[in-house]
């Protein structure tokens, strides 16, 4: 099997502070966009945990994982997406690798708008999916593609 005939499954994380601003990271590798924190998961782990621990990694915060917005098909590669929402478990913050991702803020909706292209489209695709999702009474999970056609 060719790596493009691999299934890849990934997951994101939507996490808000107080004021509803979003943990975005930067990477610091590939293109170095923007992105919310997330990656793939490994051979054997539940999703959830998979979520929590990428989360973790990427930005230093413990989150409890809750909702899931919704599965997203890949058009690049063969995969799925899963995007969850997350709360804050603890305020404190570890270590979290600097070798992956440059930097680590909560930005608000206007500030992610404003990225332009230093944000991956797919994952402005994703912001854009949970803004819709989260004003939604009826909160089931969304099914979709990851890059919306033009």
């Amino acid at each position: 099997m060719t790596k493009r005939e691999e299934m890849n499954f990934g997951v994101f994380v939507v996490v808000r502070n107080e004021l509803g601003h979003l943990l975005m990271v930067k990477h610091n590798y590939g293109e170095k966009k923007w992105s919310l924190p997330g990656g793939k998961i490994e051979r054997g782990e539940m999703v959830p945990i998979g979520a929590a621990r990428e989360t973790l990694e990427e930005t230093g915060f413990s989150v409890t994982i809750g909702d899931q917005v919704g599965i997203f098909s890949q058009r690049k590669t063969l995969g799925i997406v899963i995007l969850f929402e997350g709360t804050l478990s603890d305020i404190a913050r570890q270590k979290f690798d600097k070798q992956e991702v440059q930097l680590c803020e909560f930005l608000s909706l206007s500030e992610i708008e404003c990225l332009g292209d230093q944000i991956y489209p797919a994952q402005f695709g994703l912001v854009k999916m949970f803004m819709t999702w989260i004003k939604n009474e009826n909160r089931g999970p969304v099914y979709g593609w990851m890059i919306p056609a033009n």
